[in-house]
């Protein structure tokens, strides 16, 4: 059986400036434009997979989330988060083991510092042994 992985480009937000404007469908509708136009124009390649800064729980009101669905936008989310901005190598290795536990697929919220950069070998071990 051949077991295939696939990858998306994504991109998170133009800022976090982001949040302040959110409150109506329109100031959002036109940052995540302004949001895909800056990515095309730097990468080349389009995507209509966001993640919402902080996540869209709880900080995106509903009819904005819908508004984005309605545009064609698929809303990503993790659901593993692993602290990694506060917590040792150890502990985060400890929540990816506790919070994958009986998850099907797990899309891991990791951030670049030293502490998860000096653990990647040993978060791709255990999700290879998953």
């Amino acid at each position: 059986m051949l077991n295939r992985r696939i990858y998306e480009l994504c991109y998170n937000k133009y800022s976090r400036m982001f949040l302040v404007h959110m409150q109506t469908e329109y100031n959002c509708y036109m940052l995540q434009q302004q949001n895909y136009n800056t990515f095309y124009n730097i990468t080349g390649e389009t995507s209509r997979l966001v993640r919402i800064p902080f996540g869209s729980k709880p900080n995106m009101l509903e009819n904005i989330y819908n508004k984005f669905v309605e545009e064609g936008f698929l809303v990503w989310d993790w659901n593993i988060d692993t602290e990694d901005w506060k917590s040792s190598p150890d502990q985060i290795l400890s929540n990816i083991l506790y919070y994958a536990r009986g998850k099907k697929e797990v899309v891991i919220l990791l951030h670049e510092n030293p502490r998860t950069v000096s653990c990647l070998n040993d978060i791709v071990a255990i999700l290879k042994e998953r």
